[in-house]
């Protein structure tokens, strides 16, 4: 059988191709005269701004891709997995945390050194910055640090399930679990899944409010007109909170925080300061147009994905061949004595990274659909100008695509495109 590693080539390949395809697309697309509902948005001054930057921030991403791969590669092709095989003594559990390590380690110093060029060289260039070196470094740890630990402990469950499901598979006589075991099982791992859900929100959570400062919102007339938008809707919000990202960026935003029960609204500190009243409660009613949306074809579409692949898994338990096979092929190529639970990992993404991404072109429209929903509320409320003109001029300020290539948005935004979002909300004040 080939080389996994060769597979992996054409891959890549195949994903630079579509990438500089893409690329193209961009680029004839940002040559065209802006469309008359956001030709207001830049003047040629700052639109060549706009052109500027993106292009410095797509080569910055380029370098950063092509490194990445040759590194990759490098990797591959080196005994490093042999390596980590030899000084973990065939411990799977060892053999993955400590591969896991290494590479994390590897991306995270390609990671940081792109990150810090954006914000320090191009973002400060264009005037996109407040963040200091200090507080970036520290915000930098702060989501690493956790994000890794979470990480090692999510690999290291599954792991767990699935070599508690291979030694049980071992012992039976025709190596398949029957369907009532399947379903036990399947709502075992659900189970677990939803803990480390719970458990990967709450420091989500935890991390949000550590990178930035949140201050309740102080008693008056937005606090009372924020919480009138919010007695139209059933799910109650007792929290408003103001956070700093003054300190961070010149981006504004509001957001509704929801996990679980809990649900709050925070606002950006530069937004109430520095924007128009009405502008400011236009975004807020659209944040309330998120709270009072109603499970829709969309939502019921998107959950019936999960009930395929919770399917597909259990198709997988009853007749597990196949992937003892592709475990096998993963170690043949690699030389490797024992699972590299790792690399099944890498292996098994590159191949079902075809229906992800057709997932993902899913979701986003759902998203861009809840997002034209919330509009639509702003604008029964009477705000339909005014989150226009807000959307117009933070689009200016953080130098936004304002007319995206209906391709790129219609495969990755989940917001619209803000051509298209402008003339929704145009269209709604008109009905």
């Amino acid at each position: 059988m080939i080389n996994f590693i060769y597979v992996y080539l054409v891959y890549q390949l195949i994903v630079f191709a579509y990438n500089a395809v893409v690329s193209r697309m961009i680029k004839a697309q940002r040559a065209k005269p802006l469309p008359a509902d956001v030709a207001d948005v830049y003047d040629a001054k700052r639109y060549q701004t706009f052109l500027d930057y993106k292009a410095e921030t797509k080569h910055l991403h380029l370098i950063f891709k092509t490194v990445t791969v040759l590194i990759d590669f490098f990797i591959f092709l080196s005994p490093l997995f042999k390596w980590i095989e030899s000084i973990c003594n065939g411990n799977v559990y060892l053999i993955l945390i400590v591969t896991f390590t290494v590479i994390t380690c590897v991306e995270e110093i390609l990671d940081y050194i792109v990150s810090y060029l954006d914000k320090f060289k191009l973002k400060e260039k264009y005037g996109l910055n407040k963040q200091s070196v200090k507080d970036f470094n520290k915000d930098y740890l702060i989501n690493l640090i956790p994000s890794y630990f979470l990480m090692i402990l999510l690999l290291c469950v599954i792991v767990f399930i699935l070599e508690k499901i291979g030694a049980y598979i071992a012992t039976l006589p025709y190596s398949t679990i029957p369907l009532s075991q399947v379903v036990m099982i399947t709502l075992i791992i659900l189970a677990v899944l939803f803990v480390l859900y719970c458990i990967i929100g709450g420091v989500s959570v935890l991390v949000l409010k550590t990178t930035y400062k949140f201050t309740p919102l102080p008693d008056g007339q937005l606090k009372d007109d924020i919480n009138a938008l919010l007695s139209e809707q059933k799910k109650k919000i007792r929290h408003l909170y103001v956070y700093d990202e003054s300190k961070k960026s010149v981006s504004k935003n509001a957001f509704v925080l929801r996990f679980l029960f809990y649900r709050e609204i925070s606002i950006a500190d530069n937004f109430i300061n520095e924007n128009d009243y009405s502008e400011l409660l236009a975004v807020i009613a659209h944040e309330v147009g998120h709270l009072k949306h109603k499970r829709d074809v969309l939502d019921y579409i998107y959950y019936a994905q999960f009930i395929v692949f919770l399917l597909v898994m259990m198709g997988l338990m009853m007749n597990p061949s196949f992937l003892f096979q592709f475990n096998q092929w993963m170690m043949d190529s690699f030389d490797l004595t024992y699972t590299s639970y790792y690399l099944d990992f890498i292996g098994i993404g590159m191949f079902i990274a075809p229906i992800s991404f057709v997932m993902g072109i899913f979701g986003s429209y759902r998203s861009r659909v809840n997002e034209y929903e919330a509009d639509r509320n702003a604008v029964a409320h009477g705000y339909g100008e005014a989150l226009i003109k807000t959307f117009k001029q933070l689009s200016s300020d953080e130098l936004v695509d304002v007319n995206p290539h209906p391709w790129v948005e219609f495969t990755t935004y989940d917001h619209p495109g803000m051509n298209n979002r402008i003339r929704a909300i145009h269209q709604a004040m008109n009905q």
